[in-house]
C-alpha cells in the first residue's frame, strides 16, 4: 500500500462493493479536493476496486495541498493530478480557481472524446467543479456528482444532473464537525495564544459555527454568536448578538463560518479595536473584503512552499485593526499531511467512499428519473459510522450534547440528513 490504510474504508468495500460489482472500470471520476494523505488512501482504495487510474482526475487546492502527498498520487498511482494555480495576491483565489476548473474539464473532455460507453461522478469540494460541467459532457455521458459542502449544495439548483449531498448527511453535520473544530482550536493555537479573558466572536449557525460556539462555551469562555438567519436557535449559555456590528465590538477573536462573503462598508466604518479574524470556512471567502485592503497582499514562494502570511488592515488613525490569520483561509490547513488525525477524518474519508458506492449503483439505473438532489444513503451512512466508532468512540465522549445511540438509528439519519430524496439500494 500506498498510502495510509483505513480500516472503514476496507469494510465498507467488502461489505458493499464486493457484493454488488459495481463496475467502477467504466467511470471517469473528476474531483476537486483537499489534498492531504487520506485523500491518497480514498483514492488507492477505489483503484484497488477496478477504477483506472488514467480515469481519475484530481484538482487540489493549493492553500491545503500536502505537496508530497500530491507527487505520489501522480507518480506512483498514476493519477491524473493537476495543481492549481497560486494567485499573486490574498483574496484572488476564487477568480484563478475558476479558470483552473475549466482547464481541468478541458483535459477530461479530451479523453472523453476517445473513449465509449463511460459515465462520470463529479466528487466536489466548493460547488465549481459541478456548477461547470460543460454542456458537451452532459449531452454525451451520465453524469452525477458528490458535493462535500453546504455551500456547495446551495447553489447546486442550476445542474442539470443528480447530486449526493453528503454536506447535508446527519453523519458529517452532527460527527465530523466535531473532530474539525478540534482542529481548528490546536492549529489556532500555533498563531496566538488563546486567553480566558477574552471574547470569542462566531458568526454562522450552521454545523461548524454552532458546534464551536458550544465547544468554546464548554471551555469555559465568553462567547457571542450571530447569524444572519434570526430565527435560528442560539445554544445555551452563548450570547446572541442582534448584528454583525455588535458582534465585532464585543469581540477580540472572530470565526467566521457562515461560507459566504462577509464584510460590508460597516466593518471599517462603525467597528473600532483590534480583531484576529479566523476564517472555518471554504478557501478565503469569509473575509474578502478586507484581504482586498489588507496592507500585506503578497503570496510569497520559498524553496517550493508557499508561505500564507497573516493579513492586516489598519484604518488611517489605527482605530480599527484587523488581522486575518492565514490569509485568509482555512485556519485547520497548513499544507501539512494531515488537518484532522487520519483515524479521525477516516469517518469523512468513509462518507465520500460511501457517496461513491451509491453513485455507481444509480449510474446502473436510468438517471433521467432521478431528482436533482439526493439523500446521501442512510443504511450507507449507519454502516460507515458504525465501523468508525468500532475504533474511534471515545472520540465522542467529550461532547455531551451530542446523543451517540442516535447514529445507528437508520430514521434519525434520514430525518436529519437534509431535504435531499432517500433512493436506497442498500440492506
Amino acid at each position: 500500500m500506498i498510502f495510509p490504510k483505513l480500516p472503514v474504508l476496507k469494510k465498507l468495500s467488502q461489505r458493499f462493493l464486493n457484493l454488488l460489482e459495481l463496475p467502477f472500470e467504466n467511470i471517469t471520476f473528476v474531483c476537486v479536493q483537499h489534498i492531504l494523505e487520506t485523500t491518497g488512501s480514498l483514492f488507492e482504495a477505489l483503484t484497488r476496486h477496478g477504477a483506472k487510474p488514467e480515469n481519475i482526475y484530481i484538482m487540489g487546492k493549493f492553500y491545503s495541498t500536502h505537496a508530497e502527498t500530491a507527487e505520489r498520487m501522480r507518480k506512483e498511482l498514476g493519477l491524473k493530478y493537476y495543481d492549481s494555480k497560486v494567485p499573486i495576491r490574498l483574496g484572488e483565489f476564487h477568480n484563478y480557481f475558476s479558470k483552473d476548473i475549466n482547464s481541468l474539464w478541458v483535459q477530461v473532455i479530451r479523453k472523453l472524446k476517445q473513449a465509449h460507453n463511460h459515465s462520470i461522478i463529479v466528487i466536489d469540494e466548493g460547488g465549481m467543479c459541478i456548477r461547470r460541467v460543460p454542456d458537451y459532457v452532459l449531452r454525451n455521458f451520465n453524469v452525477i456528482g458528490l458535493e462535500q459542502t453546504t455551500s456547495g449544495i446551495k447553489n447546486h439548483h442550476q445542474t442539470k444532473f443528480p447530486v449526493i449531498d453528503i454536506a447535508s448527511s446527519a453523519i458529517k453535520k452532527h460527527v465530523e464537525c466535531l473532530l474539525i473544530i478540534e482542529t481548528i482550536i490546536e492549529k489556532l493555537k500555533s498563531h496566538i495564544n488563546l486567553k480566558n479573558n477574552s471574547t470569542y466572536g462566531v458568526i454562522g449557525l450552521g454545523n461548524i459555527g454552532r458546534s464551536l460556539a458550544i465547544y468554546l462555551k464548554n471551555k469555559g469562555l465568553r462567547v457571542n454568536i450571530y447569524d444572519i438567519d434570526p430565527v435560528k436557535e442560539c445554544p445555551s449559555g452563548v450570547h446572541k448578538c442582534p448584528n454583525v456590528i455588535d458582534l465585532l465590538n464585543s469581540s477580540e477573536i472572530i470565526f467566521g463560518c457562515t461560507g459566504d462573503h462577509l464584510p460590508n462598508e460597516s466593518w471599517f466604518s462603525e467597528v473600532t479595536g483590534e480583531k484576529i479574524l479566523v476564517s472555518c470556512s471554504s478557501a478565503d471567502i469569509e473575509f474578502l473584503e478586507i484581504l482586498h485592503r489588507a496592507e500585506n497582499p503578497l503570496i510569497e514562494r520559498k524553496n517550493n512552499h508557499y508561505l500564507i502570511q497573516t493579513a492586516v488592515y489598519k484604518d488611517l488613525d489605527n482605530k480599527l485593526i484587523y488581522r486575518i490569520l492565514n490569509g485568509g483561509f482555512p485556519i485547520n490547513f497548513d499544507r501539512t499531511s494531515q488537518s484532522v488525525p487520519s483515524m479521525d477524518i477516516q469517518l469523512t474519508r468513509g462518507l465520500i467512499f460511501a457517496g461513491m458506492i451509491q453513485a455507481a449503483a444509480l449510474l446502473e439505473t436510468d438517471i433521467k428519473y432521478l431528482p436533482n438532489t439526493i439523500m446521501l444513503d442512510p443504511i450507507l451512512q449507519r454502516y460507515t459510522i458504525k465501523t468508525w466508532m468500532q475504533y474511534r468512540k471515545s472520540r465522542l465522549d467529550f461532547h455531551s450534547d451530542l446523543k451517540v445511540k442516535n447514529l445507528t438509528d437508520t430514521d434519525w439519519i434520514k430525518r436529519e440528513s437534509g431535504k435531499g430524496i432517500n433512493i436506497t439500494h442498500f440492506t
